[in-house]
């Protein structure tokens, strides 16, 4: 479930192609961070998820591997 919102998160972040990919998956994941209402009531360790997806989001090369 947290995937899908980070990467639905990363997907309207993506418009704006200027950013790397690391970039985007950053602005997603502080969107996340930031403004959901909820995160808190949840038991997700937010900084947890960043940690484990910050990789393949540095190591995409194209749009396919970076929303895998």
């Amino acid at each position: 479930m947290y995937l899908r919102i980070l990467i639905v998160l990363v997907t309207l972040v993506s418009i704006s192609f200027a950013q790397t990919y690391p970039e985007r998956f950053e602005t997603a994941w502080k969107l996340v961070h930031d403004r959901y209402w909820d995160l808190k009531r949840i038991p997700v360790d937010w900084n947890e998820v960043k940690n484990k997806y910050i990789d393949d989001a540095s190591n995409a090369s194209d749009d396919a591997s970076f929303f895998s």
